[in-house]
Parts: C-alpha cells; structure tokens; sequence
C-alpha cells in the first residue's frame, strides 16, 4: 500500500507542474482583462487563452481517469501489451465505458483474493465518487453544485462537451474568468482523490474488517486535502458506501414517507443517506406511512442525476 502511494505521488508531482503552469496562465488572463477593461479594447489573445486552458484542464481530467484505470488493470506489469493497454487503448469512449472498466477491475479483484462478495454489476463508480468527496469551500461547493448538480460525472461530460465544440466546431469556451479558477480548484481535488478512491476500494471491497490498513492509510490521506478546501468521507462511511453501492442485495432499513397508494409509489427516508424511490411493484405485502421496512438499493441514473430506487421492500413485524 505505502509503495502504491509513494508510485503515485511520483504521478502527482509531474501532473502538478502541469496545472501549476495553468495557474501562470490564469494569472497572465487576468492582467490582460484588466488591461483590455481600460482600454475598451476586446484581445483575441484573451480569447485564445481561455480555449487553451479549458483544452488542457479536460485533458488532465482525461489523463488521470484513464491512466488510473490502466494501473489498476496492470498493476506493476511494465510490458509493451497489457492487460489495461488493451482493454482500454487511447481512451476513446471512456466516458460510455468507466463504469463497466471498473466493474471489470473489481470483479477480477474479489475473483483472485476468493472473496465470498457478489458484486452488484449495476453499480456505478462515479455514483460511489460523488457520496466519498466533501467541498469545504463554501464558493466552490455551491459553484459546482449550481453549474454541475455537485456530481463529478456531470462536470467532466460537460467538459468534455466543451472541448469537443472548441475543437470540432471552433466555438469559444465563453467562461469567465472566475468560472475557469473554479474548474481549476475542482480538477486539482478531482486529481488527487480519484486514483486513491479507486485504489482503497479496490483493496477494501469485500473484506469485513471495519479498520484495515487500507481504510486507516485512506483516512489519514485525507489531511493533505484540506490544501484544496476539501476532504474525504470518514472510514466508517466509506466502508459503508462500498457495501451500499457494491454488495448485491445488501439490505438497509428505513422510514416510508410521503406515500400515495393511488399513485401507487413513495420513498424511503433511512439515517445518514438520501430518500429512496419505492414502486409498490417493489413492495413484498403491504406498507403504509411511518412503516420501517427493510430493503435493498439500486442506484440509476435519470437523464444527468443518480436516483435511488428501493427494492424488495418488507415491512419490519
């Protein structure tokens, strides 16, 4: 585990001189616009600049998700042709495919370490992301969660969507200023956590113990994201939300709450996690409000937002 990391702090520096030279260019944009707001004068320079920095910013998202993917697959297998370099070659399609590459990465894992865990094959990694991530920034968090609904996925499409009309379409990106320090700030918190995210959860999935190595080593990690107004879930959760989201049929209890038995759905309140939908297709016997019932999760995505829907809901005696 300590190698892994002291392997990725290596990354870390080389993918920091990049977005530290980002910094330098945010710095030189923001001189010329106080420059060009003098003078009433438009720059093409300006303009240019900030195409170029959301071009490199999209890329460094790009670079992390892909190559961190890639490690996971390959672990310390060096070779010309891989496992990872396969699978996943340039990229391309990463977006269509992160979800099931991490699947595949996880079922391997439990499969070689002859786990007795079954795996939820419709759980999204990203979903997961999103719930071990908090913005301590007050700016920031409303920033991402105005422009980006706070969802990691959400962003990076968006992103991406961006690109692709600054490249194929020559349309500018017409972020100010301030919006392009933001997606800095966010991008620097993404890259830091998500090769570690994926990394704990790769070793901690299916293993019962509540304080492993992995979980301690991934909490104390935590400290060095306050320089980015940010931290990571406690262990206690993390251990949790791996089984939430993983763990086939893992059971919960909860609340029924707003129930419209015309309507025939409602939702699920439960302790420390959102509502959940329920279908009465979804309801073993009867329920009425104020019930606490048991049930399993199944997390699926509605246009750009994750819903939770409630199923095999039974009624607690």
């Amino acid at each position: 585990m300590g190698q892994k990391y002291k392997k990725n702090e290596i990354k870390l520096e080389k993918l920091q001189k990049e977005i530290d030279g980002l910094e330098d260019v945010l710095d030189e944009i923001d001189k010329l616009e106080n420059v060009s707001d003098k003078s009433n004068e438009k720059s093409t320079i300006i303009v240019s600049l900030k195409n170029y920095v959301l071009f490199r910013q999209m890329s460094i998202f790009e670079f992390k998700i892909i190559t961190s993917v890639k490690g996971a697959m390959d672990g310390k297998n060096n070779s010309s042709e891989t496992y990872g370099k396969t699978i996943i070659g340039d990229g391309r399609g990463w977006i269509n495919n992160l979800d099931s590459w991490t699947m595949l990465i996880l079922s391997d894992k439990i499969f070689k370490d002859n786990k007795e865990f079954e795996i939820n094959s419709l759980a999204s990694f990203m979903y997961f992301f999103n719930k071990i991530i908090k913005i301590n920034n007050t700016e920031l968090k409303e920033y991402f969660k105005t422009n980006y609904s706070g969802d990691w996925f959400e962003l990076i499409k968006s992103l991406t969507k961006k690109r692709n009309e600054l490249t194929h379409d020559l349309h500018d990106t017409n972020f100010p200023i301030k919006d392009l320090r933001y997606i800095q700030n966010l991008m620097q918190i993404f890259c830091y956590s998500f090769e570690r995210v994926l990394d704990v959860l790769m070793l901690q999935i299916g293993n019962h113990e509540t304080n492993s190595k992995s979980l301690q080593r991934f909490e104390e990690t935590s400290d060095n994201m306050s320089e980015y107004n940010a931290e990571f879930v406690k262990s206690e959760i993390f251990y949790n939300l791996i089984n939430e989201n993983y763990k086939k049929n893992f059971k919960i209890t909860g609340t029924v709450i707003r129930l419209n038995h015309t309507k025939g759905f409602g939702f699920i309140e439960r302790e420390g996690g959102d509502d959940m939908f329920v279908h009465k297709s979804d309801v073993d016997g009867f329920i009425n409000e104020g019930d606490k019932v048991t049930c399993s999760i199944l997390v699926v995505k509605k246009g750009s937002e994750f819903k939770l829907n409630a199923k095999n809901v039974k009624k607690i005696q």
